[in-house]
């Protein structure tokens, strides 16, 4: 017997980081030769991290649930045919380690951005989130906003771009440029970038990344180059999975191995303790209770769906058991007939009915 199993899962569609694992956890109910998708929605137009996902099983045509919760991993969502996505994937955006200069630059400068908050890290609108590239030069190529008290509006020697679904969106910002020569030349708190954005038909610039020099290890790089012409510095973000975010995967399902249906001659199932002498070691010890308590002996190394009859040596039916599993396994008896009696001492036999798997015969002692 094969457990069913589902693959890796394959990304059809999104730029979202994360995990996505299916588990099996009901091999019986998980289809053969299926493919499904997990379809990842938003339930508020204007967020960026998604909130739900939906199971659909694509052979089918069937969804098979919707608002599936479990984004963090913890495997206690929602169910579908036996299986159960696991996923995890980053709370909000965040700037990738891999954001620097590109390696023609010639700086020897470092940048470091962080995101301001005057609107919610998790509130999409246009240019955000989305990569950005600052491009130098050693002439003027814009102008930056009119801002409070030392934010003058000013030529600058670089300029901002958001490359959106959409195409390129060239960023307005304010710049705090205390020596006058147009481009990132001294630390915080002298100078600095903020990269606005604006709310859909909002006249309000929002700041949203403050760009700075990170001086660390600078001392080691030799004196500052300041960026100019021909330096160009990539931002890349590190994103949640978002509303159309897809992966897809497929399942095999449960299924009899042929060269191993033989197993059951190979690995015979038996009873323990045989003979059963008056009780057996893994009975249940009884405290401040009266009476001889529960009996129990084991069916074990038992197949999958198989059902086991119990008879007296005259062929009178005395029980019959279920093994459910999935896997060879174990049945306990309390040496009970179906009608709750008590069974007599004596010789017993037990018939395994496993189906495709075959079946199996053998005898066990009670002694008193």
């Amino acid at each position: 017997f094969t457990r069913a199993e589902a693959s890796n899962t394959t990304r059809v569609a999104g730029r979202g980081t994360g995990s996505v694992q299916v588990e099996v956890v009901n091999s019986a109910l998980v289809p053969d030769n299926h493919t499904f998708e997990l379809r990842f929605r938003t339930l508020f137009a204007d967020s960026i991290r998604a909130n739900v996902f939906d199971l659909v099983d694509l052979t089918s045509d069937d969804t098979l649930f919707t608002n599936g919760y479990d984004l963090e991993g913890a495997g206690s969502g929602l169910v579908g045919t036996g299986l159960l996505p696991v996923v995890s994937t980053p709370n909000t955006v965040s700037v990738d380690s891999a954001s620097g200069f590109t390696a023609s630059s010639l700086t020897n400068g470092r940048l470091k951005m962080a995101y301001r908050n005057p609107l919610p890290i998790n509130l999409k609108r246009p240019g955000f989130p989305e990569d950005m590239t600052i491009t130098f030069s050693d002439v003027p190529i814009d102008t930056s906003l009119r801002g409070f008290g030392l934010l003058r509006s000013r030529p600058t020697k670089f300029r901002v771009t958001a490359h959106t679904a959409d195409g390129d969106l060239r960023m307005k910002f304010y710049f705090l440029d205390k020596d006058n020569d147009g481009t990132l030349s001294l630390p915080f708190p002298d100078e600095f970038i903020d990269v606005v954005t604006y709310l859909p038909n909002n006249p309000i610039a929002y700041e949203t990344w403050r760009v700075e020099l990170d001086t660390t290890g600078q001392a080691q790089r030799g004196t500052l180059k300041a960026p100019t012409l021909g330096d160009v510095y990539e931002m890349k973000l590190i994103y949640p999975f978002e509303n159309g975010e897809v992966y897809s995967f497929t399942t095999t399902g449960e299924f009899i191995n042929p060269a191993a249906a033989q197993s059951l001659a190979a690995q015979e199932p038996y009873v323990v303790p045989n003979p059963y002498v008056g009780l057996a070691s893994f009975e249940a010890e009884r405290f401040a209770i009266s009476g001889r308590g529960e009996r129990r002996m084991e069916f074990r190394n038992l197949p999958q769906n198989c059902t086991i009859r119990i008879f007296t040596v005259r062929g009178e039916l005395v029980q019959a058991l279920h093994h459910d599993g999935s896997d060879f396994g174990m049945v306990p008896w309390d040496l009970r007939s179906k009608d709750n009696l008590e069974i007599a001492p004596g010789l017993y036999l037990y018939h395994v009915d496993a189906g495709p798997l075959g079946k199996h015969i053998g005898k066990f002692a009670i002694i008193k």
